[in-house]
């Protein structure tokens, strides 16, 4: 999982990797943490299978690393809500 903060205003696409510039991300599971996530910052999932980023949500309640508390959302092969 990948946790990401925004401190400025960024164009990006509905394509979950375009959300993840290493330049933004705060948290690697795995890796010490650059700070810890709190709610409202947006996660990704790598999938192995396709090779990238292919899932994100919100972050709701982070609990140092034991569980976290997410949002998430989904949509069709045609991308629709």
């Amino acid at each position: 999982m990948h946790a990401l903060r925004s401190t400025s205003q960024r164009r990006v696409s509905a394509w979950a990797p375009s959300w993840f510039p290493e330049t933004h991300v705060i948290y690697t599971r795995g890796k010490p943490p650059i700070t810890t996530p709190k709610k409202g910052d947006v996660f990704g999932l790598y999938m192995d299978n396709m090779g990238r980023i292919a899932h994100a949500g919100f972050i709701d309640e982070w609990s140092q690393g034991d569980y976290c508390i997410t949002v998430e959302g989904n949509t069709n092969s045609a991308g629709s809500p």
